[in-house]
């Protein structure tokens, strides 16, 4: 039996839990199988130079942090789009310089997303999280190099994600509940019903995905 995977989640719950804790990591002890993501969310307001970036290093490079973010772009909020890759290309430094994978919050912004990828070279998997977006932002995406994450959305039949699902590689599919209720297995539940495989096998290759984006870090 393999675990469920939640690459993103700000509640965790059942198997595997990548916990979005923003800069505030917990002390103490955890779960064995619950991992940090730490991030400066776009609509956090905060400036590049506000940041104490050692601070923030020495958070990225925690045992259990496996993951920067949710960190990205978003165009609903009214501050500078350059304020916000600044501070969105300082975090995915820190991730390149940590060895980790980055958790992307991208809203109207996909292409300036794609552009700073390709603008620093990175190396380190990025992940984007939540998509719902349309057939042609998915081939962009995936033509750089991204992991996509799907999340309780795919449950509504008429859905971007819930009818693209199919067209995402196995090799880059996550799965994650956010800040939902819906628990993670009902996502998976939806998730193999939507692309005709049983159970155990979506749980084996997600899980297998895990292992191999965030560094082997359960066997």
């Amino acid at each position: 039996m393999f675990p469920f995977v939640n690459v993103h989640t700000h509640t965790p719950g059942e198997g595997i839990n990548v916990w979005d804790v923003g800069r505030n990591v917990p002390v103490g002890e955890v779960g064995e199988m619950d991992f940090f993501s730490v991030g400066i969310h776009p609509m956090e307001g905060m400036r590049e130079g506000e940041v104490d970036w050692s601070g923030f290093r020495v958070l990225v490079e925690r045992e259990r942090v496996v993951a920067v973010g949710e960190c990205g772009l978003d165009r609903r909020f009214a501050r500078d789009l350059r304020e916000q890759e600044r501070l969105f290309w300082r975090q995915a430094e820190c991730a390149e310089e940590a060895g980790k994978p980055v958790v992307i919050h991208g809203v109207r912004a996909y292409p300036e997303i794609i552009a700073t990828r390709k603008a620093g070279e990175f190396r380190m998997p990025w992940v984007i999280h939540g998509y719902n977006n349309n057939e042609r932002i998915l081939a962009q995406l995936l033509e750089h190099g991204f992991y996509i994450s799907a999340g309780a959305v795919l449950l509504t039949p008429d859905s971007n994600v819930s009818r693209r699902l199919g067209d995402i590689p196995l090799e880059r599919l996550f799965l994650e509940t956010d800040d939902r209720e819906t628990g993670i297995e009902e996502v998976y539940a939806g998730a193999a019903c939507r692309l005709g495989w049983e159970m155990e096998e979506l749980k084996k290759r997600l899980w297998m995905n895990f292992n191999t984006v965030f560094h082997g870090m359960v066997k």
